[in-house]
């Protein structure tokens, strides 16, 4: 049976060569590839009653095109693998449409024609690469999306390979040579990385990665600790632990710090307005660096330094002796800062977030920080969380 097809213009012409699975309706337009570049693959056909619908994928020169975004109605998960720097191979519902370059000179938009034939060229080697992630958390080690400064061992078989990065950034080690096994190391800045591995046997396989940075950050209780108060006061504190998001990748190559910042308060604690949070030290007015050590599967990942999140006693002179209290809140701007461990790296800030504090005229005390909030009533029994508690 005769059929038609159509070609993009103004590039260069593509003849389908074997048609045995395609319809009458269906048309497919190829653009050549480039290295690091984007391809283009539109489908018409019944069951999308005509109307084109575009998948945008990336591609890196010889390496595999994997849609990231298909239509409902659409061909459903299409693969387009570059099989050698002339062919696009086209896998649609498990049928194997091939695309032969032709030698002719470059065309506008027409219809090529052809009968159905078969190619005598080889087949390259079918090859694969797989990852493992050098932490143990999260579980799935075989996932692609990892934090900055994150280290994936990879392998490929049959055969050894050349490695490349031909999209994004980060290093590869060894970085040259052929060789079974390599090891990536993430940058410290996100964005998508495509890694090409060409074997001498002609085989070649790509893994595209996710590199993920630190996003935000919240605080938890630790667990078995005890609240902070001082009996027959309106006074309330927790010993916390901060994790930073997301939590589905290990940012064990992370450190943070906080930054000063001063009270703002208002009512019967508007008298510690200006206080200093942390009073620490010039010129940078922040803590210590503390390297993240730590990985929880529902929190994320954090370290073991402990934080002592206390309200203070105002005093009676501004609260009163007892109910009803003179009310009062406030809040210090939390800002915590992090960087790649080796290096140093480029310092980053997270956004702000408060360690805030209120009482009612009840006695009540509610202090939060980083998200979790912890509360206590003026009558409960006396708790400490160390020596710097009052």
């Amino acid at each position: 049976m005769h059929r038609r097809w159509f070609v993009s213009s103004p590039w260069e012409r593509w003849e389908l060569v074997d048609r045995a699975h395609a319809t009458d309706h269906d048309r497919i337009i190829a653009l050549p590839a480039r290295e690091a570049g984007v391809a283009l693959l539109h489908g018409l056909g019944d069951s999308i009653g005509g109307q084109d619908k575009l998948a945008e994928l990336r591609v890196g020169l010889l390496g595999h095109l994997i849609p990231r975004s298909l239509a409902p109605g659409h061909y459903g998960s299409a693969l387009i693998r570059l099989v050698e720097s002339q062919r696009l191979l086209v896998i649609r519902h498990g049928h194997h449409h091939r695309l032969d370059r032709r030698a002719s000179d470059t065309v506008g938009a027409e219809e090529v024609s052809g009968e159905r034939t078969r190619s005598d060229e080889p087949e390259a080697h079918a090859c694969t690469i797989a990852s493992e992630t050098e932490y143990q958390w999260p579980t799935n080690r075989s996932r692609t999306r990892i934090a900055v400064g994150e280290t994936l061992s990879l392998s490929i078989s049959p055969d050894p390979a050349s490695w490349s990065i031909s999209t994004g950034t980060g290093r590869l080690r060894p970085a040259n040579g052929s060789h079974m096994r390599v090891r990536f190391i993430a940058g410290e800045t996100r964005g998508h990385v495509t890694i090409i591995a060409r074997c001498a046997t002609g085989c070649e396989s790509a893994i595209d990665l996710a590199i993920v940075e630190p996003e935000s950050w919240t605080m938890r209780r630790v667990p078995g600790s005890s609240l902070v108060h001082k009996a027959r006061r309106p006074s309330c504190g927790w010993l916390g632990r901060m994790f930073l998001h997301p939590t589905d990748v290990n940012f064990g190559h992370v450190e943070t710090r906080e930054l000063d910042s001063q009270y703002i308060g208002t009512g019967s604690f508007s008298h510690g307005s200006g206080e200093y949070h942390g009073h620490y030290p010039l010129p940078d007015r922040a803590s210590e660096w503390y390297p993240i050590t730590r990985y929880n599967d529902g929190w994320g990942s954090t370290d073991t330094s402990e934080d002592m999140i206390y309200s203070g006693d105002a005093g009676e002179e501004f609260t009163g002796s007892g109910p009803p209290f003179r009310e009062g809140s406030g809040y210090f701007p939390i800002t915590i800062q992090w960087r790649l461990r080796r290096g140093p790296g480029r310092i980053h800030n997270l956004p702000v977030k408060r360690q805030s504090d209120r009482i009612s005229s009840d006695g009540k005390c509610t202090i939060e920080k980083g998200d979790h909030v912890e509360s206590t009533r003026y009558d409960d029994p006396s708790g400490r969380f160390g020596p710097h508690a009052p």
